[in-house]
């Protein structure tokens, strides 16, 4: 396989797996992601392992819907796959102990993916906590 099918692939094998929780299908996120894979998330503290990141992923379905994840940019090199972009939901369940709000948030979120033999092996995902946690009245929003 030349180079740009591969990083063509990685990029479409990332994009499917955030489809596929966007649509809170943890079963085919699972088969996206190797038995092996190692998560590294905005709070979190450590390494997860594939169970520990679908339950992470869990508490975010279980406490929005309306998930939109929309990434502007994305970069392929090799194995791995860079994606920045927004992910935007309607807080409506408890959320780390925040009852629902029915607030709409929207936050900024940067992924990196190394993907090998179509699948996830290493993630790293880094989002905005802060705006999450000021959109959701937890903590106060920086004066104007």
């Amino acid at each position: 396989m030349n180079t740009t099918k591969t990083t063509d692939l990685n990029k479409s094998i990332t994009l499917e797996f955030h489809a596929a929780f966007e649509r809170g299908d943890l079963n085919e996120c699972r088969r996206l992601l190797s038995p092996d894979v190692r998560v590294y998330n905005t709070g979190t503290s450590g390494v997860q392992n594939r169970e520990q990141f679908l339950q992470f992923g869990q508490a975010f379905l279980d406490a929005f819907d309306n998930h939109a994840i929309r990434f502007t940019r994305q970069v392929s090199e090799g194995e791995w796959v860079s994606s920045w972009g927004t992910y935007k939901a309607t807080h409506t369940g408890n959320f780390n102990g925040i009852p629902a709000t029915g607030r709409t948030i929207e936050i900024q979120l940067c992924i990196l993916d190394r993907v090998v033999n179509a699948e996830i092996v290493e993630h790293h995902g880094v989002f905005d906590t802060m705006a999450l946690m000021q959109q959701l009245g937890a903590i106060p929003a920086p004066v104007q």
